[in-house]
C-alpha cells in the first residue's frame, strides 16, 4: 500500500491534481461515472507490483478542451523539389530536367553574389547583415555568472518582398 500511496503522490504532482488514481486488477472492466456532458481522458497507465493497474482519470468538465482531445489544424505538407519541378516544368512548357538544372544555377549564383546581396525577383532577397561585438553573462558551465565578450558576426537573413507578403497574407483571409 505504501507502494500505491507513494507512486499516487509522485503521480499528482506530475499530471495534477484534478487526476484520480484507480488501481484494478489485470483484465478487469473499469465504469467510471461522470456528470453528463463531461468527459474522462485517460491521463496515464502504471503497471503496479503484481497483476494491478494503475488508470490516471482526468475529469474534463463541458465545454473544456485538454491537449490531447483539443483538435488541431495541420498545415498541409510542404511541396518537394520535385513537385515544384513538376509544376513549374507543365507551366511553363520544359522538362523537369531543365527546370533543376536552374535551381541548380540559381543557388549557385545566390552563393556567390550573397555579399553583394542577391534578389530573387517577387520574392524576396538574401543579405548579409553584421552584427556588432556584445557583452554577455554565461548562463551555465563552469563560466557561469562570468560576463564573456562575443565578437562580431556576420549573418545571413532572407528580406521576404512586399508583394510576396501581400500575396501570401492576402490569400490567408
Amino acid at each position: 500500500m505504501r507502494r500505491e500511496a507513494a507512486v499516487s503522490e509522485a503521480r499528482k504532482r506530475k499530471f495534477g491534481v484534478g487526476h484520480t488514481a484507480v488501481y484494478v486488477e489485470a483484465n478487469a472492466a473499469v465504469q467510471v461515472v461522470k456528470p453528463s456532458g463531461s468527459r474522462v481522458r485517460v491521463a496515464g497507465i502504471h503497471l503496479t507490483f503484481g497483476r494491478r493497474v494503475a488508470l490516471w482519470l482526468q475529469l474534463i468538465p463541458p465545454g473544456r478542451t485538454s491537449p490531447q482531445i483539443r483538435e488541431t489544424h495541420h498545415m498541409a505538407k510542404p511541396m518537394t523539389k520535385s513537385e515544384i519541378a513538376a509544376t513549374i516544368a507543365e507551366k511553363v512548357g520544359v522538362t523537369k530536367k531543365q527546370v533543376s538544372q536552374f535551381f541548380e544555377a540559381q543557388s549557385e549564383l545566390a552563393y556567390k553574389q550573397a555579399k553583394n546581396s542577391f534578389v530573387i525577383p517577387g520574392i524576396g532577397k538574401l543579405v548579409l547583415t553584421k552584427s556588432a561585438a556584445r557583452e554577455m553573462v554565461m548562463r551555465f558551465g563552469p563560466k557561469a555568472g562570468q560576463t564573456v565578450k562575443v565578437g562580431p558576426k556576420t549573418k545571413i537573413k532572407f528580406r521576404v518582398a512586399k508583394a510576396a507578403k501581400d500575396a501570401i497574407l492576402a490569400a490567408k483571409k
